[in-house]
């Protein structure tokens, strides 16, 4: 009875390390601020959650989705990064608020692209992608083909701060995966392009701190912006609503 006792004790003191460690980490990664301390605390439990739908529902992320060769695309998992849950995520944004006009920044095999067209086509608008490499630009637009969404999802081979500035209109849904330290750069060309009321979402938002401070601090002082930071398990998402 005695070492059951211990056996416990011993479990619960190592499962509080973890929550706090992960709280530690998640402050350092994002922010020590007094709104930071309840999302800070609660970060462990959820990401622990993720990571059981991941093992026992791994078909959540596409539940209620209509049968499609685009489904059948996003369900191959074969994002760089982004999750199914990631791109669900993505997908529910864009199809809530009924954005037309998405701009993905940073391709890379086009996963994240297969579900904002997804979404897109929900919604009546058309994707535009970004991918500075040809070669994995060629991947990520056969991708798109297999999904069936060449129509909505245009695939752009260039530096993504050569090529915003030569797109037309405005974006009422933003997203920034092609990492740091050029997210800042992005930011600045679309922020006077995304309406009130749009979202810019970033990947990889709990390492801004350390590795993309810039970005990290524009988000979050900027008087316009209100941002919120997402826990996932491909390393968090920033959701900003620009006011």
């Amino acid at each position: 009875m005695l070492a059951r006792k211990r056996l416990l004790v011993r479990a619960g003191l190592s499962a509080a390390a973890l929550w706090l460690a992960s709280a530690a980490l998640y402050w350092i990664a994002v922010g020590a601020s007094a709104a930071d301390v309840v999302p800070g605390l609660v970060v462990a439990p959820r990401l622990l959650a993720q990571q059981a739908r991941e093992l026992t529902a791994p078909d959540a992320p596409f539940a209620g989705l209509e049968d499609s060769a685009a489904l059948g695309q996003v369900r191959l998992a074969f994002g760089e990064g982004v999750r199914p849950a990631d791109g669900r995520l993505l997908h529910d944004l864009v199809a809530s608020r009924g954005c037309r006009r998405v701009l993905d920044v940073g391709t890379a095999r086009g996963y994240a692209a297969v579900w904002l067209g997804l979404a897109a086509r929900t919604t009546g608008g058309r994707v535009v992608t970004i991918e500075i490499d040809p070669l994995i630009a060629a991947e990520a637009r056969e991708n798109i083909r297999r999904a069936g969404l060449e129509d909505i999802v245009e695939s752009r081979v260039n530096d993504a701060l050569v090529e915003i500035p030569s797109l037309a209109g405005n974006f009422d849904f933003v997203f920034i995966d092609p990492g740091a330290p050029i997210n800042k750069r992005v930011l600045d060309l679309v922020y006077d392009r995304v309406p009130t009321g749009g979202l810019v979402v970033a990947h990889n938002a709990f390492g801004f701190r350390l590795a993309d401070p810039e970005f990290r601090k524009a988000i979050r002082d900027d008087p316009r912006l209100e941002t919120t930071i997402v826990p996932t398990l491909s390393g968090g998402l920033s959701i900003t609503t620009k006011g």
